[in-house]
């Protein structure tokens, strides 16, 4: 249960963050993960805020990588038929999209928790890759 309302406040807080961003006359931005710029008035907080962004890019990255396998192995043993797995899973991609939008966009993740979110993001990998993966890595039949 602990673990179900972490990935339910991970993802509350993704969509909190992005509640107040989106322009619907802004151009739309490239698929390419641009590379977030540093301004030289005030290089210190840039340049931890750089750091912070770059090592949320590297979390997204491995958070990518198990919620893939995971869901591979979810539709595979067809537990994309219980609705539990599917909510989980579609919290982490909520995770993903937003960490995916802050990357592009560095100023959008203005206000943010990046150090909190880093934490919360170790948290939604352990559990994706220990309990969610041991659950659909046997047949949703068999349940």
């Amino acid at each position: 249960m602990k673990k179900l309302i972490l990935i339910v406040l991970v993802m509350m807080l993704s969509l909190s963050m992005l509640a107040g961003c989106g322009d619907s006359s802004a151009p739309e931005k490239p698929a390419a993960t641009p590379e977030p710029t540093t301004t030289t008035d005030s290089s210190d907080s840039a340049a931890v805020d750089l750091k912070l962004i770059k090592e949320l890019e590297q979390k997204n990255i491995e958070l990518v990588e198990v919620y893939n396998e995971v869901a591979e192995l979810a539709v595979e043993n067809g537990w994309d038929e219980d609705e539990l797995t599917l909510k989980e899973l579609g919290a982490a991609d909520v995770v993903i999209t937003t960490f995916n939008s802050i990357i592009e966009d560095p100023s959008s993740a203005e206000g943010a928790d990046i150090p909190e979110l880093l934490s919360a993001t170790d948290e939604l990998i352990k559990e994706l890759d220990t309990n969610i993966r041991v659950r659909v890595s046997a047949s949703f039949a068999s349940k």
